[in-house]
């Protein structure tokens, strides 16, 4: 039956009621059997597909969390740092392993949640090794420059006489210059030519002590065994650099494959929490479907049968008050307040509360995916939205046949504009070069904080030339922003290195050689004094 305007259905009961009082005894039994069945469906839908659709969308917060918690797991430079960011990240995964549990008890879940702590055990041991290494590596510089203070101390002036004995000092500082650039190189093939080199140096010094004074010969001999040892040996400073580059792979490694994890578990439960919201709208749509035969069974059983008005009366109410109930638990969990139509009737008041309550499950997952890919500190696009983006670049050019460019960008001895400014004006200054950036190069293509103080830009349609215009602009504007570095070996403020590749019109090469030739390139420029800009094509 259709109304030409919109009342209640409890209104609609009571004209009936005026009209079939006596026709209501026969199929009683049939009405009450569908009013189990809309009772059976209201109690699916209030305790367990809105608790566990809650229950999701509080998942999938805690999954961001845990990323994030992670990702500070990562950078800890400090014992300390580390033990702090595990016990973060040790919270964030109980939060969500309760959280899970209470939401669906998925084995699922469960086992990738399990799997992740494993792998979050494995993070931290390796953390503590390299942070272990890199202390072994300060401890040895360290014990280097006192073997050169003792060196100098022991000599006296009548000793400088000898060629041999200053001939044996440079080259001692030569070594030691040797250990420093060791600690700092970041190949191992370049630290395999460095200790060729070391140990050519060491001979030399074992060749100069030999033809010294006499009295010189077994203390220049002992200085050059402990130097061997601390630079050359099993445990000497080049292999300790070699463990830290390996270790320090392998972190990455396994960092990354943890991001894996934690992105494969926050689809698997976004998921789940879609097909929790499929499920709802279903229920809804049936649940409309089998009032709509309840109201044609009551005009059919007002028609037929009196007797049992009274039973289907109270029956038929208590539907209305779990609709009311249902629609206030929906409203409830939306916001902001819903406000509905005068001539509603109880499912139109279901469905806008429904479609309501749908909008801000919608709203909440789009902060979340806006979360997961801006950087906390400058508010850029992060690594993540740069792979992304990077991908999807790559392959709309295999169909347009477009140039695109990359720029990598390193902001110049920004270690020692932290270790000068603290870190506090390292994160400022931080923010202001990604702002810089961002104003230069963001109307042209994505700008993304690449990790620590290293930034990329994706740049379609730039050929070479116009890929090295914006560079320079780039290096320009950060000039301009003129932000003091007084230990900067370039300039008196911040300036950047960058590193650019581009690829054609009809290659096909992937992200990953790409950023490979771009870091050359990048290495290149920072060779040849920063504060520069270097294509790959000009490598040869």
């Amino acid at each position: 039956m259709h109304w030409p305007f919109k009342i209640t259905l409890k209104k609609q009961f009571s004209l009936l009621l005026l009209v079939v009082i006596m026709l209501f005894v026969a199929v009683g039994y049939v009405l009450q059997k569908k009013l189990e069945e809309t009772q059976s469906i209201l109690h699916e839908l209030s305790n367990n597909t809105l608790p566990s659709m809650a229950n999701a969308s509080e998942t999938a917060i805690l999954s961001t969390e845990l990323f994030l918690a992670i990702e500070q797991l990562t950078k800890a430079n400090s014992p300390a740092a580390r033990r702090i960011a595990q016990q973060e990240v040790q919270i964030k995964i109980n939060e969500t392993a309760d959280q899970a549990y209470k939401a669906r008890n998925n084995p699922t879940e469960t086992l990738q949640l399990k799997s992740l702590q494993e792998e979050v055990s494995q993070l931290t041991q390796f953390i503590d090794r390299k942070l272990n290494l890199a202390e072994q590596i300060s401890n040895t510089l360290d014990q280097l420059i006192h073997f050169q203070s003792v060196a100098n101390q022991h000599l006296r002036p009548n000793h400088y006489k000898s060629e041999a004995l200053t001939l044996w000092q440079l080259n001692f500082s030569k070594s030691i210059g040797l250990a420093y650039q060791s600690a700092h190189l970041e190949r191992l093939n370049e630290l395999s030519l460095l200790e060729q080199k070391a140990n050519i140096l060491l001979e030399t010094l074992d060749s100069y002590a030999k033809q010294s004074q006499p009295d010189l010969q077994l203390f220049l001999l002992q200085f050059n065994d402990q130097l061997r040892l601390a630079l050359v040996s099993e445990q000497g400073l080049i292999n300790l650099q070699k463990s830290y580059l390996k270790i320090a792979g392998r972190t990455r490694g396994r960092e990354h494959f943890i991001r894996k994890l934690v992105e494969d578990y926050t689809n698997v439960n976004d998921q789940l929490a879609f097909n929790e919201t499929a499920n709802l709208k279903q229920e809804v749509v049936d649940l409309t479907k089998d009032i709509e035969k309840q109201k044609s069974w009551l005009i059919t059983a007002l028609l037929i049968f009196a007797s049992m008005i009274g039973a289907i009366l109270v029956h038929y109410r208590r539907v209305i008050s779990r609709l009311k109930r249902l629609t206030n638990k929906l409203e409830g969990m939306a916001t902001p307040k819903i406000e509905h139509n005068t001539q509603a009737d109880e499912i139109d008041e279901l469905f806008e509360a429904f479609e309501h309550f749908s909008n801000t499950i919608k709203s909440q997952t789009h902060r979340l995916e806006a979360l997961s890919l801006t950087d906390s500190l400058t508010n850029i696009a992060n690594r993540r939205a740069f792979d992304q983006q990077l991908q999807i670049d790559l392959d709309t050019n295999q169909i347009t046949q477009n140039s695109l460019s990359i720029l990598l960008i390193d902001i110049d001895y920004f270690k020692q504009y932290n270790d000068t400014y603290g870190h506090l004006k390292g994160d400022a200054a931080l923010q202001k070069v990604a702002s810089v950036i961002q104003e230069t190069l963001g109307n042209h293509g994505l700008v993304a904080r690449y990790g620590g103080e290293e930034f990329v830009a994706i740049l379609p349609n730039h050929d070479m030339a116009a890929a090295k215009d914006r560079a320079h602009q780039t290096i320009q504007a950060i000039a301009t922003a003129n932000i003091e570095h007084k230990k900067s070996q370039v300039a008196e403020h911040l300036s950047i290195s960058l590193g650019l590749v581009t690829q054609s019109q009809g290659q096909t090469d992937n992200s990953d050689t790409l950023m490979k030739q771009a870091d050359q390139a990048l290495y290149q420029s920072k060779a040849q004094g920063r504060n520069q800009a270097t294509h790959y094509n000009e490598l040869n």
